[in-house]
């Protein structure tokens, strides 16, 4: 009976120490912790080394990596540089450096390493969701630049003001507020729309890849429209009850007074063949809602 008694007592503390060893790793990466969390750093930098060490390497390395920040890469673009931004496709980003009349921003390709690629007078850039184009007030001029081939231009808006302009998902198309000097009552949104062909630039216009008469009014309602932006396939707008610019219909900031309502266009994409936009039968009829 002795003899069985023992044979129990020792398979038990057997049992008890491989399961001890199977917790020892949850159990350093604890204590490391505890030392991490009170600033005694060498102390839970040992343990850590120690425990990517062991066999239970693949099971503590992201939650010390996480601990020390160091489960992603990082990499400076800049020491000196604001409002970064990034395409949708994440092939390129930018970021504005300098202040005042002497603000620039840079534009960095992201593809096969870290690599500026322009550095432009203007701020505010609208880098396209497709990536390859990007959109710029250099005033009194709307810019926009082929990020692949360097070439850029002014687009050609009828003497329009391009205010709070935002891209289509695809990036084909880019939508902005404006009104006219002549009428005080309203603005519209318009639509400029361009292809997949090389663009160019001639006597300073953008050109070659912009569809010809490609300028289009996307609204029809009257009064004032404000904030358009794009879910998908639809462009939701902000119908403000007086003018967003404080007065003349030529404005189209985001302020203003009086906000009651939201619409929602579903403009049909334009083919390269149509005339000076879309006909009348084909314009996008708004839905409002009150």
């Amino acid at each position: 009976m002795k003899t069985l008694r023992f044979t129990l007592l020792a398979s038990l503390a057997f049992a008890s120490a491989v399961r001890l060893h199977a917790q020892s790793p949850t159990v350093d990466l604890e204590t490391a912790n505890v030392a991490w969390d009170r600033g005694a750093y060498i102390t839970a930098l040992e343990a850590y080394a120690r425990l990517l060490g062991s066999p239970s390497a693949a099971q503590v390395l992201e939650p010390i990596a996480l601990t020390t920040g160091e489960l992603f890469h990082t990499l400076e673009i800049t020491p000196d540089g604001r409002a970064p931004r990034i395409s949708g496709d994440g092939r390129f980003l930018s970021y504005e450096t300098g202040m005042g009349a002497g603000a620039v921003t840079r534009l960095v390709s992201l593809e096969n390493g870290v690599r500026q690629i322009a550095e432009v007078r203007g701020t505010g850039i609208l880098l396209s969701p497709a990536g390859g184009r990007a959109f710029y007030l250099r005033a009194p001029d709307a810019i926009v630049r082929d990020l692949r081939s360097g070439v850029e231009g002014r687009l050609e808006t009828g003497g329009l003001a391009v205010t709070t302009p935002v891209w289509s998902a695809d990036g084909m198309t880019l939508y902005f507020v404006s009104g006219r000097e002549t009428d005080s009552t309203r603005n519209d949104i318009y639509a400029m729309t361009f292809t997949g062909a090389a663009c160019t630039e001639a006597s300073g216009r953008f050109v070659g890849c912009v569809v010809a008469g490609a300028l289009t009014q996307v609204t029809t309602e009257g009064g004032f429209k404000a904030n358009p932006r794009v879910a998908g396939r639809t462009l939701l707008y902000e119908l403000p009850t007086t003018s967003p610019g404080g007065g003349r219909g030529r404005g189209a900031g985001g302020g203003g007074r009086g906000r009651r309502a939201v619409a929602a266009a579903r403009p049909e994409p334009l083919r390269r063949s149509d005339p000076a936009g879309a006909s009348e039968s084909r314009r996008p009829r708004p839905r409002r809602r009150d």
